[in-house]
């Protein structure tokens, strides 16, 4: 006996115009060393005496990333007005604290310039140009809690520090590092905050692990090259999903769905 089903086939739902899949994010992947050399690109077009920088990932518990946070420091190699030439667009980062004396005509503010340094130990004080430039990029309450004062680069002495670069040969030339930067503000300077669509897009930054891990190593080393995946956000939609996920409080009170 045949079965008379054998060569049926079932009813199916044609659709000829499928709905459009809406993207919250794409991706793309980098290390922490190929950032440093973006964000190296940033600087190098702002600062004459900028050096390089370092994007380091903070201690924890083993070689998994994902509870880590980035922290990212820029280095200078501080270099004297006039050997900057007149046509340089770039602005100098730091200038020795005795330029202020030579160029004061306020002889006690000179005297109080000096002696500043000699108490301090410091040979570089951040410019102007810079305290303002920098401060877009500053994670906030780094200058004892506040936020740094664009207009006041005093602010940055929290997260400034001076070091002899390679000491042991003599006559090394003193460097100036700013720490406190705030990775995610970078990347935004960076890759724009429009996408290609010109659709408002933010950034995530998940961190995978050391490129070489070190399974005997339970404290992960500072310098470390890390493994990255650098999401852009579509902005309005997330905020649009953000409601819906009651993260933020949206609709109405008897939760009731209209429309497609």
């Amino acid at each position: 006996m045949s079965n008379t089903t054998e060569n049926k086939k079932p009813l199916l739902l044609e659709i000829t115009n499928p709905e459009k899949f809406e993207k919250l994010a794409s991706t793309t992947m980098e290390t922490t060393q190929r950032l440093a050399k973006r964000i190296n690109k940033l600087f190098s077009s702002a600062f004459v005496d900028y050096h390089g920088s370092v994007v380091y990932c903070t201690s924890g518990n083993g070689n998994v990333g994902m509870n880590q946070q980035f922290m990212v420091e820029i280095h200078f190699k501080p270099v004297a007005a006039g050997s900057v030439s007149p046509n340089e667009q770039r602005v100098r980062a730091f200038k020795p604290i005795e330029e202020n004396a030579a160029a004061g005509n306020d002889i006690v503010a000179g005297l109080k310039s000096i002696y500043g340094s000699m108490r301090t130990s410091a040979k570089f004080e951040l410019t102007s140009e810079a305290a303002q430039i920098l401060s877009e990029f500053m994670l906030p309450g780094v200058d004892n809690g506040k936020p740094v004062d664009p207009w006041k680069p005093s602010s940055y002495n929290g997260v400034k520090a001076e070091y002899v670069d390679s000491p042991m040969y003599g006559n090394s030339p003193i460097m100036v590092r700013i720490s406190g930067l705030d990775l995610n503000k970078l990347i935004r300077k960076i890759y724009g905050t429009k996408s290609e669509s010109g659709t408002k897009v933010d950034y995530g930054v998940i961190p995978y692990g050391p490129v070489t891990p070190n399974i005997n190593n339970q404290m992960v080393q500072n310098a470390a090259n890390w493994r990255v995946m650098v999401m852009q956000i579509d902005a309005d939609k997330t905020l649009d999903l953000a409601s819906e996920f009651g993260i933020i409080p949206a609709g109405n009170g008897a939760n009731i769905v209209t429309g497609y």
